[in-house]
């Protein structure tokens, strides 16, 4: 939960599994996650931003501990394939030495345009390297306006998609 939507539960142990991904928590953030008994944070950014945020509104921490994000694939199904995902040349993306991979909704809140532009900047064409951006479109017309976006960002960085490593979008 993010911290303002928890509830702790009176006479038993209060758990809050949450993350930020900035470098400063609000302090609302802080004063509600300093109700939990233990805080679970997925990174250590997390957990030092939390950290910082208890100690400048003034409030004992609750204890700590980090769970990354993540799933062991062998654990909940053991011999699963990778997905035969290509590039539009029909290169496979497990071919690649470097493969960055964003699992998140189209929002502003994702900043994936930064990504985008990133990557534009970051990378040639050629180098061994593939972005997999695995999108959650809410609406039908989200898709659209998301191509669009992409298209308007490359006009921003005055760089075509073709002068960059591939860019994969999967929506299964």
């Amino acid at each position: 939960l993010m911290p303002p939507q928890f509830r702790p539960e009176p006479a038993t142990v209060n758990l809050l599994y949450t993350m930020f991904e900035a470098p400063r928590v609000p302090a609302h953030w802080a004063l509600s996650a300093a109700r939990a008994d233990l805080l679970v944070v997925p990174t250590a950014s997390s957990e030092s931003a939390f950290t910082t945020a208890f100690a400048e509104v003034g409030r004992r921490p609750p204890r700590l501990a980090r769970c990354p994000l993540g799933v062991d694939s062998e654990s909940f199904r053991p011999g699963l394939s990778p997905l035969p995902l290509v590039t539009r040349e029909g290169r496979p993306v497990a071919d690649y030495a470097t493969r960055f991979l964003n699992v998140s909704e189209w929002s502003a809140r994702k900043n994936i345009d930064d990504l985008l532009r990133a990557w534009l900047r970051a990378t040639q064409v050629g180098d061994d390297t593939v972005l997999l951006l695995k999108l959650r479109f809410f609406h039908a017309e989200t898709r659209g306006r998301f191509l669009a976006r992409r298209e308007a960002i490359a006009a921003e960085v005055g760089r075509d998609w073709s002068r960059a490593a591939p860019v994969v979008l999967y929506e299964g």
